[in-house]
């Protein structure tokens, strides 16, 4: 029997409370995370392990970098990465650039936590992707429903 792939999520937000919660539900959904409060910490970890990454997490408003700034980075290292966008100050001009430039889709804060990790089960699923297929959709407030996994 083959070991199920390891699914990386890579967390990065400049508030060290959300980086914990969402890396310890990560781990009860069944994901491996890693989570950064500095993007340029972010960066330097995903330069060395970018094609380990499935899921790249990102806050909108950090103080060192903004969100926009970071994403352009990580699509230099890798032009396909799957990223989500999360924030509770919203720039509609900006979020809707960064879904154009690439970034899949967007959580305003607060969001569920079930329908967050149910909406990366769902784009996981169906990876690869990367190359125009992307699905440019936001969210704000709910989160739809958490998918189902089926047991390992």
């Amino acid at each position: 029997m083959e070991k199920p792939k390891e699914n990386i999520l890579l967390f990065i937000d400049d508030e060290e409370v959300i980086i914990d919660v969402l890396g310890k539900c990560a781990r009860l959904f069944g994901y491996t995370a890693y989570g950064f409060t500095k993007a340029s910490d972010a960066l330097r970890w995903y330069r060395q392990n970018s094609r380990r990454v499935n899921v790249v997490c990102l806050d909108m408003k950090m103080p060192e970098m903004s969100g926009h700034q970071c994403f352009r980075e990580i699509r230099k290292i890798n032009s396909t990465q799957r990223t989500v966008l999360m924030s509770g100050f919203t720039d509609k001009t900006g979020v809707t650039e960064m879904l154009k430039e690439g970034a899949e889709y967007f959580f305003e804060k607060p969001f569920e936590i079930e329908g967050f990790f149910g909406w990366i089960d769902s784009a996981l699923e169906n990876e690869p992707r990367g190359d125009g297929e992307r699905t440019v959709r936001t969210i704000q407030g709910k989160a739809p429903k958490r998918m189902n996994k089926p047991a390992a």
